[in-house]
């Protein structure tokens, strides 16, 4: 059984990273990425963060369309805080019943900011990343867990057992990579290639 967690104190920013080259895809064409991470104090004092890859074009494009570049991630690294700032003084048994309680809020907050009714709930959900993962690393603290596979709720490990003793490695090419990175890539084995 798991404990019963209050939160006490949050903490959210982000870091923007610069490309080395325009990122296209959807149609549109990425020039940096904003890095952000979400903190979160127990009310025992012990404290997680987990970082989010925000990505705005991926999440919705018509957000990415209708708005610079830095307004569409700081539409979202706002939801960000949003989130952070009603998790507030929450409790919660599990991640799931935090995310619950945080993406309708988030999404409808999204929403009125971005003007958009029909807002992707993607947009939503990249938003909550970090707070999430800040959420499973408290998780895992406050009840002494100390791997991967302890950490999943018991009632999901059957569906989750399966391990694997490899991973692939699909590297991807988006629009204006040059031909000489993805003929290199080739020469080096890769033998998909996400286009």
């Amino acid at each position: 059984m798991s404990t019963n967690i209050s939160i006490s104190t949050v903490g959210a920013n982000f870091e923007r990273e610069a490309l080395q080259r325009p990122f296209g895809f959807k149609g549109g064409y990425m020039r940096e990425i904003w890095q952000s991470v979400a903190g979160l104090e127990s009310a025992s004092g012990r404290r997680a963060i987990g970082l989010n890859s925000q990505s705005v074009l991926w999440s919705d494009a018509d957000v990415f369309s209708h708005h610079t570049e830095a307004a569409g991630n700081s539409l979202m690294f706002a939801m960000t805080e949003f989130a952070i700032q009603r998790a507030k003084g929450m409790r919660f048994s599990t991640p799931f019943e935090l995310l619950d309680a945080l993406l309708q809020p988030t999404w409808d907050y999204g929403k009125a900011i971005t003007g958009k009714p029909d807002l992707r709930q993607t947009f939503a959900l990249n938003a909550l990343v970090g707070v999430d993962a800040a959420a499973w690393l408290l998780y895992a603290r406050e009840n002494g867990i100390s791997s991967f596979d302890d950490m999943i709720p018991a009632r999901y490990r059957p569906i989750l057992a399966q391990h694997h003793d490899r991973v692939a490695c699909i590297p991807l090419m988006a629009y204006g990579i040059p031909i000489d990175d993805v003929v290199r890539h080739v020469e080096e084995g890769y033998f998909f290639l996400k286009v």
